[in-house]
């Protein structure tokens, strides 16, 4: 890849491969940097914009991905992956309901992403809406029964409500 690079230095796409094998490797300030590099060089795609997200999340700068997941939805409307992503951001910066409205769209446009019906779940379980998180979670492990996150909400979630269910009679 590096020399893709210097073979072809006005082109993003060996950047791009770069910063996804520092991902991969868990170098996520290199990462940053190769796509740094990537968006000086080529105009930016929604791609581009979701890949900076992805890479200002791992780096815990919530806000700085959103600014990216927003960018790349301004390029693409219906660009899936920066709408799951963005509901990811707005998780993590405690933005529920936004966060929700964010996943149901991302689970509107691919439904069969089970990623998708987790983070709805999780933004729907902190705002209080119970039946229709589990229902979030339960198709996002009808997609992914491996999505052990998932499970594991589900479960959780399932334990606080029987317990905040008074007893029948």
């Amino acid at each position: 890849v590096d020399n893709l690079c210097a073979r072809y230095p006005q082109a993003p796409e060996p950047l791009w491969a770069l910063a996804n094998l520092a991902l991969a490797r868990g170098e996520r300030s290199q990462a940053l940097k190769h796509l740094q590099k990537a968006e000086a060089i080529a105009p930016p795609t929604a791609s581009l914009h979701c890949l900076l997200g992805r890479v200002y999340l791992e780096l815990h700068q919530p806000a700085e991905a959103e600014k990216r997941f927003r960018a790349a939805l301004e390029l693409d409307a219906t660009f899936a992956p920066a709408l799951r992503e963005l509901a990811a951001a707005l998780l993590q910066q405690a933005n529920f309901n936004d966060a929700a409205e964010a996943a149901l769209e991302a689970v509107g446009l691919e439904y069969s992403n089970a990623h998708g019906h987790y983070l709805l779940g999780l933004a729907l379980t902190r705002l209080g809406r119970v039946e229709p998180a589990m229902a979030a979670f339960q198709a996002a492990l009808h997609l992914n029964p491996q999505l052990q996150p998932a499970q594991v909400a589900l479960q959780q979630l399932r334990r606080r409500h029987s317990a905040a269910e008074p007893p029948q009679e």
